[in-house]
């Protein structure tokens, strides 16, 4: 049981950088997206004004 926590342990710690690294590219890519919808309906709205 020990050793399987073990193993549990260093699968995850292994892992751990590509995950960091695919929530961070998903998170700076939604933060991206946000921006150009929200940059893009100022545009909107100032052009019908």
């Amino acid at each position: 049981m020990n050793q399987l926590k073990q193993r549990l342990k260093s699968v995850i710690f292994d892992a751990w950088p590509a995950i960091y690294r695919i929530i961070n590219t998903t998170f700076f890519f939604l933060i991206k997206l946000i921006k150009t919808i929200v940059i893009d309906g100022i545009k909107q709205i100032k052009g019908q004004l």
